[in-house]
């Protein structure tokens, strides 16, 4: 869909680049299903999805939060859309 409204019937993305940037940077890379964690200290981060090609939208990126306590869990979902519908191999 071109809508970059989050579907749960549209699979996740797997081996794609997830940095969180504040007082200190960290990174992952989302997993066979599209998840990612990215345990990080307390703090304000801006969260972004970095596509593997340009042919690729990513909705809602970057995304600022707030980590106030040790352990809390975020939840984050970032939809995507082909900007290219690309035929070819690359």
């Amino acid at each position: 869909q071109l809508d970059c409204l989050p579907d749960p019937t549209e699979t996740g993305l797997s081996g794609w680049l997830v940095q969180a940037k504040g007082n200190q940077s960290f990174a992952t890379i989302t997993d066979s299903l599209g998840h990612f964690t990215l345990p990080v200290d307390t703090g304000a981060y801006t969260i972004t999805v970095i596509p593997p090609g340009p042919y690729w939208e990513v909705c809602n990126s970057p995304a600022t939060v707030s980590v106030t306590a040790f352990y809390d869990t975020l939840s984050l979902d970032f939809p995507v859309q082909a900007i290219e519908d690309c035929p070819y191999m690359s």
